[in-house]
């Protein structure tokens, strides 16, 4: 699959749902946003090698 993390692509081998990706990551699911192929995903959703996972960062602040 391809990941993007941080505006850095990179191709990783991972098997599993989102969620378990991002834990591997250190990423904490509160902090981001999870686009696979283009779209919006649940943290339930299983990873296929061909997909593209994006991580957004969601910034707080005013």
């Amino acid at each position: 699959m391809e990941l993007v993390l941080d505006n850095e692509a990179r191709e990783m081998e991972f098997s599993g749902t989102l969620a378990e990706l991002l834990k591997e990551l250190k990423v904490m699911r509160e902090e981001v946003v999870v686009k696979v192929n283009g779209k919006l995903a649940p943290e339930t959703r299983k990873i296929r090698p061909c997909d593209k996972i994006e991580v957004l960062r969601v910034v707080f602040g005013g």
